[in-house]
């Protein structure tokens, strides 16, 4: 938003044509796709280690069973209640 707002100013001014916006706007839309490769990459080094890691921790796995158990007992006690 604030890119238009100082687009709009540059054009009221008469310091910026049609001529000169095609390659800001290239140049503009090619830094925000760096930006995002950046961000998106350094999240997936980061999190696919991550989640590498809490699969092999089988005690955290086993307690997570072990609670979803539960609620699949009461849900299937629930159901042969109401047949």
């Amino acid at each position: 938003m604030l890119a238009g707002i100082f687009l709009i100013y540059l054009f009221v001014n008469d310091k910026l044509n049609l001529q000169e916006l095609m390659p800001l706007l290239l140049a503009a839309s090619n830094a925000f796709g760096m930006f995002l490769v950046v961000i998106f990459l350094s999240h997936g080094l980061v999190g696919v280690p991550k989640a590498l890691w809490r699969e092999k921790k089988l005690e955290i796995k086993l307690k997570q069973r072990q609670f979803n158990a539960v609620g699949l007992a009461r849900k299937k006690e629930k159901v042969i209640q109401e047949l």
